[in-house]
């Protein structure tokens, strides 16, 4: 058995480009002995419980330089469930390591303090902020009703009670915030909803105003109101759930409300919602921005962007989406399956994973592009694939499946494609993002790491600023500005890079080898080159966590 590592004792397990420069190369990676009987891979490490480097069981910590960290004080058979805030690996729900302080062991309630934390944090800021939409008594005083939360990876959810009691009775509206006590009120800003009657029609941009239409000579006064009925996920920049849509409708100077979501049309007259809920909504589908707008409702801060998109097409015929609680049944799938919307960047993609129950359990995956049409948000789908899989997770923006000896992900289109090829004997996996992935055998042994760490730390920065510039029409190697002041790199055959380079520091050509500044999605992962084009890491850029191999920490 070959001698790898040790304790405290770093081991590079594989040195590679952040991606390939022709994205559609699978990587082959080899397999390690040992037995893994836990892994999880989250941010920019993998906890593993195992027997490797001939040792007997314990407990290891790979850190973002691909350095292992035997960790002291942990029961064998330790399982992690999670890691907060980038520092903490959370054991069993209740013990916890610290990975910024030599891989200590806590025995401390670190969850429950975070979240007593960030409630008062936020508490603190309404507090400030309110004037008059909520109750006072629940967040201040002696009489403080403590606010529902919902873990959302650093944003969740709190409810706080309206001082006005709502139409259709809930006396809450949804506040999703950071630890940070940044927030935003989910359920006033709705967008432009254009709603119709038989002879009139107006655009409802929120759940507080009421908005009057004129039938027969009278005029009535149409309000919505939005219920959250399940949050779906959070990308860097906004947060995706259901929520369910009742438009209310009265005569005006009258005290008397109706449901009258049956009676309306959307978008002019593209859809009417037929398929109602008991209660007289229908269930749409919502994206909010994490800004805050300028304005404010009664002092409490909400979403600057907000959409309301009815699971429709552009026709208004209804779709089933894979992600969407019991839809996937609706195409012939089994009830018990698992579901997931993942967002990566402005791409969304649809999962529904059959239970393993099934024989050659199929995932399946479809990307959902958000359209509008004369004032009618809708869904476009697009089309689906589907592969067998041993294990999957969706991490980091995408799905990630383990099949037959592939590690697989969603394309952003409409397919599944090949990453890396793994022994075919490997049927569990923990993955987060194409950078860092652990597959094993338990019962026959054996086991993969991938975890691409960037060699650009530590080393000196070339910029593009210093890069020789083209002066005529001779093929000139390396760096070249064009007269527009874009700038490409060639390689030694004088075709043009495109992907990631390393020359110094990190940098990305797109398919057309432009130098890409800013922030870069690579298939699920967030990365950030700064206006010379050299990727940033193991810095804080616009509030988010970079790590070392330059990848945002969500």
């Amino acid at each position: 058995m070959l001698k790898r590592i040790t304790k405290t004792t770093g081991l590079l397990l594989f040195a590679a480009s952040i991606m390939p420069a022709n994205a559609a190369d699978v990587k082959k990676i080899d397999a390690q002995e040992g037995t893994i009987y836990s892994a999880l891979a989250k941010a920019n490490g993998i906890f593993i419980d195992g027997e490797i480097d001939g040792k007997d069981e314990a407990t290891y910590y790979v850190s973002a330089d691909g350095k292992y960290h035997e960790i002291d004080g942990l029961e064998i058979g330790s399982v992690a469930t999670d890691f907060l805030l980038g520092k903490y690996v959370e054991i069993d729900q209740d013990t916890y390591v610290d990975i910024t302080d030599n891989y200590k062991v806590l025995d401390e309630t670190v969850r429950e303090n975070l979240n007593d934390d960030a409630a008062t944090t936020l508490r603190k800021k309404i507090k400030g902020d309110n004037d008059g939409r909520f109750d006072k008594n629940y967040y201040d005083g002696s009489n403080i009703i403590q606010a529902t939360r919902k873990n959302v990876g650093d944003w969740a959810t709190y409810q706080y009670k309206l001082k006005t009691q709502r139409i259709n009775g809930d006396n809450y509206s949804r506040i999703y915030g950071d630890p940070q006590g940044n927030y935003v009120d989910a359920d006033y800003n709705i967008g432009e909803l254009k709603v119709s009657t038989t002879s009139d029609s107006v655009t409802i941009k929120n759940t507080e105003d009421t908005y009057v239409v004129t039938e027969n000579g009278q005029d009535y006064e149409l309000k919505a109101e939005i219920k959250e009925n399940s949050y779906l996920n959070a990308g860097p920049d906004a947060v995706y759930r259901l929520v369910d849509l009742t438009i209310y409708k009265r005569q005006k100077n009258t005290t008397t409300w109706a449901i009258a979501t049956g009676e309306v049309k959307f978008g002019g007259v593209r859809y009417s919602a037929t398929n109602l809920r008991n209660d007289g909504s229908v269930t749409v589908f919502q994206k909010f921005s994490k800004t805050q707008a300028s304005d404010d409702i009664d002092g409490i801060k909400y979403a600057k962007d907000s959409n309301l998109y009815f699971i429709t097409d552009e026709d208004g015929k209804a779709e089933n989406v894979y992600a969407f609680p019991g839809q996937a049944a609706n195409r012939g799938c089994a009830s018990a399956g698992a579901t997931k919307l993942t967002v990566a960047g402005t791409n969304i993609t649809s999962v529904y994973a059959e239970p393993a129950s099934i024989v050659n359990h199929k995932i399946y995956g479809e990307t959902i592009h958000l359209k509008s049409k004369n004032k009618y948000n809708y869904l476009d789908l697009s089309d689906s694939d589907d592969t067998e899989y041993d294990a999957w997770n969706p991490a980091s923006g995408l799905p990630w499946i383990l099949d037959g000896g592939y590690v697989k992900t969603w394309d952003g289109k409409d397919s599944f494609t090949k990453l890396y090829k793994v022994d075919g004997a490997m049927n569990k996996m923990s993955a987060f993002g194409k950078d860092n992935i652990i597959v094993w055998n338990e019962d026959d042994g054996g086991y993969s790491v991938i975890h691409n760490v960037s060699q650009a730390t530590g080393t000196t920065t070339t910029t593009a600023t210093g890069a020789a510039a083209t002066t005529d029409n001779k093929t000139t190697n390396g760096w070249v500005k064009a007269a527009d002041g874009i700038w490409s790199y060639n390689k030694a055959d004088g075709t043009k890079a495109t992907g990631w380079l390393q020359d110094g520091a990190w940098y990305y050509l797109n398919d057309k080898g432009v130098m890409a500044t800013g922030w870069i999605n690579d298939r699920g992962t967030w990365y950030y080159c700064n206006a010379s084009g050299a990727m940033l890491s193991s810095t804080v850029v616009d509030g988010y966590v970079l790590g070392a191999n330059g990848a945002w920490i969500k």
